[in-house]
């Protein structure tokens, strides 16, 4: 269990422990949905968040403190994502739908469909076309050939094919037979074998 360590007579000035989740489409909605979340000790900090995201503590307001001063933030506010500088409570509504697709039970060209529809959507078009770079602006592609690529052996080339050809995910490249996928440029035996040895996580 990971701890945090506070120096000594900084404790006094600490409010609680807050959570930070990684502002990127591979953290799951349950953690971005955490983000943000604050609890009083270590002890109450949820773990199984811990490789999402980072804990950190969080001080006490001056007010809290007794001291009446208001707060100074510095900067604007924004912070990395993969999509670029942006404040969080503004990119955090594109992540969590995008999860929210991608963690549904729909049919993988189901939920390609409903990726590309966030385009759409006139406030997150930049979040989009920011994610897209190297997709030809689709980013169904990107996570589909995200995840194809997890077979040993298939390149991001390879996967594109794939993709294009109406493969979105492992379990049904690997459900194909023998002679059609040794039909794609990129796969020889050598590789075919490799895929085959492939254990989802």
């Amino acid at each position: 269990m990971a701890t945090i360590n506070v120096p000594t007579g900084f404790g006094t000035v600490v409010a609680g422990y807050e959570f930070l989740a990684n502002l990127i489409i591979t953290t799951p909605l349950n953690a971005l949905e955490a983000h943000g979340t604050i609890v009083p000790t270590p002890d109450d900090i949820d773990q199984t968040l811990s490789q999402f995201g980072t804990w950190l503590p969080k001080a006490k307001s001056f007010r809290e403190m007794g001291i009446e001063l208001d707060e100074y933030t510095l900067g604007d506010g924004t912070v990395w994502t993969d999509a670029g500088m942006h404040k969080p409570d503004e990119y955090l509504p594109f992540l969590k739908a995008f999860r929210r697709i991608v963690e549904s039970n729909e049919p993988p060209e189901n939920q390609a469909d409903s990726i590309r529809c966030l385009k759409l959507m006139g406030d997150w078009t930049d979040f989009y076309s920011s994610l897209t770079d190297g997709y030809v602006g689709d980013l169904a592609r990107r996570w589909f050939v995200g995840r194809l690529v997890a077979l040993p052996g298939v390149g991001k080339k390879t996967a594109n094919l794939l993709f294009d050809a109406g493969y979105f995910t492992t379990k049904q490249v690997l459900s194909t037979p023998d002679d059609v996928l040794l039909g794609f440029r990129g796969i020889s035996k050598g590789v075919l074998a490799k895929m085959r040895s492939y254990t989802p996580g």
